[in-house]
C-alpha cells in the first residue's frame, strides 16, 4: 500500500495542475469533502483517484481512455497494475442519467486505481492521453481536413488564374505546352 499511496499522491498533484482536468477527488486534497476525516482515520490516502475532464461527454471520456497505452481499462479496481474506468458508461451505466448525476457521477468522471509501476510512466501515459483525446471523435479531423481542402482549392484557383484563359497547362518532357 505504501507504493500505491506514494504514486497516487504524485499523480494527484500532476492531475490538479493539468488544464484538461476540472476536478480531482482524492482523500489528501484539502478542498475535497471528507478531507479532515481522511487525515484523522488514515495513515496514507490509498491509490484511488477520481477526476473529471474539463470538457466533453461520454464520447470524449471514452476517447481519452482509448488513448491510454500502459494503463488498462477495467470495471474492477484494485490491483498491482494501474487500472482505469469510466463509471458513466461502465459501473453506473444502468442508472438513469438524472440519478447518476445527482450521485456525482458525471459523463466526464474518470476513476483511476494507481498501481505499482513507476509514477513517471503512469503520468506519461495519462498526460499523452489527456493531450491527445481532444482530436478523436469530436470533428477536429473534419475541421482540419476542411481547412486543407479549402487551402488546396485556393491554390488551384490562384494557379489557374495566372493564365489569362484560365486554363491549366501540362508540360511535356521538352517543356512545351
Amino acid at each position: 500500500m505504501d507504493r500505491h499511496s506514494e504514486n497516487a499522491i504524485k499523480i494527484n498533484e500532476q492531475l490538479k495542475k493539468h488544464p484538461r482536468v476540472k476536478n480531482v477527488y482524492f482523500p489528501w486534497n484539502e478542498e475535497n469533502a471528507g478531507h479532515e476525516a481522511a487525515i484523522k482515520q488514515m495513515k496514507q490516502p490509498g491509490g484511488v483517484i477520481s477526476f473529471e475532464l474539463q470538457e466533453g461527454g461520454k464520447q470524449e471520456a471514452q476517447a481519452f481512455l482509448n488513448k491510454l497505452q500502459l494503463i488498462k481499462i477495467a470495471v474492477s479496481l484494485g490491483d498491482v497494475e494501474t487500472l482505469i474506468s469510466h463509471p458513466a458508461s461502465m459501473t453506473h451505466a444502468v442508472i438513469p442519467e438524472k440519478e447518476r448525476r445527482a450521485m456525482g457521477v458525471t459523463d466526464q468522471l474518470i476513476r483511476l486505481s494507481v498501481g505499482l509501476e513507476s509514477w513517471e510512466d503512469i503520468w506519461a501515459d495519462i498526460e499523452q492521453a489527456l493531450n491527445g483525446w481532444l482530436f478523436e471523435g469530436n470533428g477536429i479531423e473534419l475541421f482540419y481536413g476542411s481547412i486543407f481542402f479549402i487551402f488546396g482549392v485556393l491554390i488551384w484557383i490562384v494557379y489557374t488564374k495566372l493564365d489569362k484563359n484560365y486554363k491549366v497547362y501540362c508540360l511535356n518532357s521538352t517543356g512545351d505546352r
